[in-house]
Parts: structure tokens; sequence; C-alpha cells
């Protein structure tokens, strides 16, 4: 990935995506942090029904959210990716800062945001 920082520093990026008005209630956030060891760059989704919802950045999909029912009665997805690699993460070999996020739900935007770069 672009960009570094000096050991010991910390850069992190947390924004809540936007309802399109497709899905009521649905709610997501993006995030992305680096450190001198990693980039991550996860988005989870909340309050909608049980499903897969393909992730979308800069227009191509990079993965697809699994949401599923708590123990609580509640739904939640998550998708985690970051570079290096490392167990129960996705490979982030994309840049997401300064691109369109997109959760969709039968091809339709149902959460987005023009995620910042920094």
């Amino acid at each position: 990935m672009t960009d570094c920082v000096n050991e010991g520093d910390f850069i992190e990026i947390d924004i809540d995506l936007v309802n399109t008005g497709v899905l009521f209630g649905a709610k997501g956030e993006a995030e992305w942090e680096m450190n001198s060891d990693r980039v991550e760059f996860s988005v989870e989704i909340e309050d909608v029904p049980v499903g897969s919802y393909p992730l979308s950045v800069g227009g191509a999909e990079v993965g697809v959210i699994q949401a599923f029912e708590m123990h609580d009665g509640e739904v939640y997805g998550h998708i985690r990716f970051r570079d290096p690699e490392a167990h129960g993460r996705e490979h982030l070999d994309f840049e997401p800062r300064g691109q369109k996020i997109e959760v969709l739900q039968g091809g339709i935007t149902i959460l987005e945001v023009d995620f910042p770069m920094e």
C-alpha cells in the first residue's frame, strides 16, 4: 500500500455509510487504519435482513458481507481486509481512500459513502 507512517504512529479514518432509502433502517460504517506494520480496511453493516451483500469500492466488487442474526436477535455483518494478509482478513489489494464505497442488495445500492482521503 502507498503511504507509510513512522514507528509508533497511527492513522485512522472512520465514517458512517449513508442509507440510500432503499432499505429503511440499514446502517453501516467504514474504517481504514494504518500503522508502521499494517493497513486495514473494514466495513460493518447492521439492521439489514440476513443475507449476502456485495461490497463495491470505486465501482469494483471487492468482497461480500455476510449478515447474520446474533444471539440477541440483531442482524450484523462485516468484512475486513488487511495488508499484509492475516488470518480472518481478506487481502487488501485496493485503495479505498478517495473512492465511492457501496453496499448492495440485489444489485441496488443500499448504503454508500465517498470515502475521504484523510
